[in-house]
């Protein structure tokens, strides 16, 4: 599910900077998304060693989802200034590499060195299927627009977050 949600949110956030601001503010974007990106992971770092990871995981993806639905609603507006899109592709970047790198790190500390030799390769190509998938997802982009996909992601958010919340018994789902 991650797989899916980071091609279509990346891609989405890519061609919407494209289009509405053009490409010479991207390489500032790019700069600007990789020093949120360890200042976040930084930030979080302490968080993480005083919760459980799956908890983090968790509430990080609902401020995530609640975010996303921000944007989401003032994209929609027909006055969105140039600064809300850089700001959405800014979010959208650290987003996605915050979720891989905290991710990867949940991973490393939920199984065992002789577990995670058979696990962890099932797990990445879990997440090579989900890019698979969220390209083909892409391919709706004739017949929904930028902000329909970004709604797919935000639903693909959700279902992670019911996921984590089955394997956490927050939901029962007998």
């Amino acid at each position: 599910l991650y797989g899916i949600g980071n091609v279509i949110s990346y891609n989405c956030a890519l061609s919407i900077i494209l289009l509405r601001v053009g490409l010479d503010s991207l390489p500032s974007l790019l700069l600007i998304s990789a020093l949120l990106v360890i200042f976040v992971t930084k930030a979080f770092e302490s968080v993480v060693n005083r919760l459980r990871p799956d908890k983090v995981l968790l509430f990080s993806s609902l401020i995530i989802i609640g975010i996303a639905i921000l944007f989401i609603g003032a994209l929609q507006l027909s006055d969105v200034y140039d600064w809300l899109y850089m700001v959405f592709y800014i979010f959208t970047i650290t987003a996605g590499a915050f979720l891989s790198i905290f991710i990867h790190s949940l991973i490393d500390q939920s199984f065992l060195p002789l577990e995670a030799k058979i696990k962890v390769p099932m797990i990445t190509s879990g997440y090579s299927i989900g890019t698979v998938l969220g390209g083909l997802l892409l391919l709706m982009s004739f017949w929904v627009s930028t902000i329909g996909l970004l709604v797919i992601w935000v639903l693909v958010l959700s279902v992670q977050v019911i996921l984590i919340m089955i394997k956490q018994k927050i939901i029962d789902w007998e």
